[in-house]
């Protein structure tokens, strides 16, 4: 039996139709957390009208935090350029699969709006 760190062969599935599949779990490392990564991204608070954090302050809220487990920070500059040059290219994968019909009318603007809600992650924190 390989070791659990081991890639093994995945055997053809016919659930798929026969066409290339990549398996994520032979891809997918979590980087190693340090002590100083570990440490949580602060909590938003509403504005000064309303104390209480909106459901986009919260989805800031949380991807701040995968950025703070990596030793990262959406207020960097840098980082919130990177994050919104990805989300430009998932949007763009989107469009090709609605384009090609992978993804229904609904399911393309619902996956559409909570992408640009996370678009405003960087600004919200």
């Amino acid at each position: 039996m390989p070791a659990a760190a081991e890639s093994t062969p995945h055997a053809p599935d016919a659930d798929h139709g026969g066409g290339a599949v990549i398996h994520i779990s032979d891809r997918f490392r979590r980087p190693r957390r340090t002590k100083a990564s570990l440490a949580p991204a602060p909590h938003p608070a509403g504005d000064a009208t309303d104390p209480e954090p909106s459901a986009l302050d919260h989805i800031a809220y949380r991807i701040q935090s995968l950025f703070t487990a990596r030793d990262r920070t959406l207020t960097d500059n840098d980082t919130a350029e990177a994050y919104a040059i990805t989300l430009d290219g998932v949007l763009g994968l989107l469009d090709g699969a609605l384009a090609e019909g992978v993804l229904g009318e609904e399911q393309y603007q619902s996956l559409r709006a909570l992408l640009e809600a996370m678009r405003s992650a960087p600004s919200r924190l």
